[in-house]
């Protein structure tokens, strides 16, 4: 649930409570600001969430590197190709300031 930072301090109670059972989102001139979240995370999402960041057991650090450099299509990335997805989107530095 989205509300607004004005509509949060007027009803702090009831999102406090709304809290519980829901992420509350709160935004100020359109943007977002601020998270509220339960403290009892659910553990099942979280372990989720670290899904393919974790090795396996028995996995070499090797593996699991070569693993992570690979695309969409099983191939591997070449160091050119990892450089453009980490760059892209990123401003440049004009000439001459570090």
């Amino acid at each position: 649930m989205m509300v607004t930072s004005t509509d949060f301090k007027m009803n702090l109670g009831r999102y406090l409570d709304l809290a519980a059972h829901e992420e509350i989102v709160i935004t100020k001139n359109g943007r977002r600001i601020a998270r509220l979240v339960a403290d009892k995370e659910d553990l099942t999402a979280v372990a989720r969430s670290l899904f393919g960041i974790i090795a396996p057991d028995g996995a070499s650090g090797e593996a699991v590197k070569e693993e992570r450099m690979r695309d969409a299509d099983g191939q591997l990335a070449d160091r050119q190709q990892l450089h453009s997805i980490f760059t892209a989107g990123r401003r440049r530095r004009p000439p001459g300031i570090e």
